[in-house]
């Protein structure tokens, strides 16, 4: 009899822990913790962008090279058709972008994906950028997750972080989080009294397209392979999450397009060479 009470008094407790443990992550959510809070300001002005285009449009999603190399005025002179560039950093995982296509996407949309290398070959194991930057300003995209995810997502969650988060949410330090009018006030003041700046990795380096810098000359020299040095498999996380996407597309009627990121030619990755395009 003892003995199952104390199995029973375990299975409690233990119970009661996790429980415990997981109310405490939900409370750390959007503490002010070191983090890219310009990614999530800058979304804010990405996503008002998206909710006011109510026509046909075309949706971009990658990392910062997309942000940062593609020009989507030029892009709806071409084709007559509004374009949203949902682009940010390439260290977002490819469920978060399916998350922002999903948010915007309506019948008829054309969405371009010009993924940088390494989202092909990019295992489940998420990273601690990632987890960091979700529990910071992600709260929208975690609540969004199937119960699974969610419960892989704070499992696999360094407790070390959760516990600063806790301090710091119990701290008198302010929320980083911008609401969507303030950003909004700011760029338009900006706008109105400099233009478009480069101001650092800030929302305020944006566009009215929500870019940054496309209407700069070419400076950087880089010599990149781009991490393209050896034979790549595609990752079985690439291929689940390429077919989710996908399927969201299809389902309302839309077009998807994988396209290659934008490069810089150079000694190490030069597309004028049949060495490199056998590569690619």
């Amino acid at each position: 009899m003892k003995a199952k009470r104390f199995l029973f008094t375990s299975v409690i407790l233990t119970f009661s822990l996790f429980a415990l443990y997981i109310a405490l992550f939900f409370y750390q959510i959007g503490a002010p913790i070191r983090a890219e809070w310009w990614i999530h300001s800058s979304y804010q002005y990405k996503d008002y962008l998206a909710d006011n285009i109510k026509e046909k449009k075309i949706i971009i999603a990658g990392g910062s090279s997309a942000l940062f190399a593609l020009n989507s005025g030029h892009i709806e002179e071409t084709t007559g058709l509004p374009v949203v560039n949902l682009s940010a950093h390439a260290a977002l995982d490819l469920n978060f972008l399916y998350y922002k296509i999903k948010q915007h996407i309506h019948d008829g949309d054309i969405v371009v994906m010009p993924l940088e290398f390494q989202y092909y070959w990019q295992n489940e194991q998420m990273s601690d950028w990632f987890s960091t930057n979700m529990m910071a300003w992600g709260a929208d995209y975690l609540k969004q997750l199937a119960f699974d995810e969610l419960l892989s997502f704070i499992l696999t969650t360094d407790p070390d972080k959760v516990f600063a988060g806790i301090k710091k949410q119990a701290s008198d330090d302010k929320s980083k989080l911008l609401s969507q009018q303030e950003v909004i006030n700011r760029l338009n003041v900006l706008w109105s009294t400099e233009g478009a700046q480069w101001k650092g990795y800030s929302y305020e380096s944006l566009n009215q397209y929500g870019e940054i810098s496309v209407n700069q000359p070419v400076t950087y020299k880089p010599n990149s392979n781009y991490g393209l040095t050896k034979e790549v498999k595609l990752s079985s996380h690439f291929i689940r999450m390429y077919q989710k996407i996908n399927t969201l597309v299809k389902d309302n009627n839309g077009s998807l397009y994988l396209i290659w990121p934008a490069t810089i030619r150079n000694a190490s990755f030069d597309l004028s060479k049949k060495t490199f395009l056998h590569r690619i």
